[in-house]
């Protein structure tokens, strides 16, 4: 155990030694190139699934208006066991 604790703290101890000091110098090269940020193809998969997602309503209008009708004329009859295995959890 010591020796894992040895290596942690040599680890550290080199990590904050280079705080402070000035940067490397970049080349004329690193200058023109600049930064890059490389995504992995899921980025664009998820891109494509918010865009889908985006143009989906969040209610379904129609479930909802024939739902409401047939509540209103007292034709809706939920099936009782369906109900039943919601309310247990089956």
């Amino acid at each position: 155990m010591d020796n894992r604790i040895t290596g942690i703290y040599r680890t550290y101890m080199d990590t904050i030694k280079g705080v402070g000091k000035k940067p490397k110098a970049v080349s004329p090269n690193m200058r023109e190139r600049g930064d890059r940020v490389e995504f992995s193809p899921v980025v664009d998969d998820i891109r494509m699934v918010k865009k889908y997602l985006e143009k989906v309503p969040d209610v379904r209008r129609e479930l909802v208006d024939r739902l409401r009708t047939q509540i209103a004329t007292g034709s809706y009859h939920p099936p009782i066991d369906k109900i039943v295995e919601k309310m247990l959890g089956d």
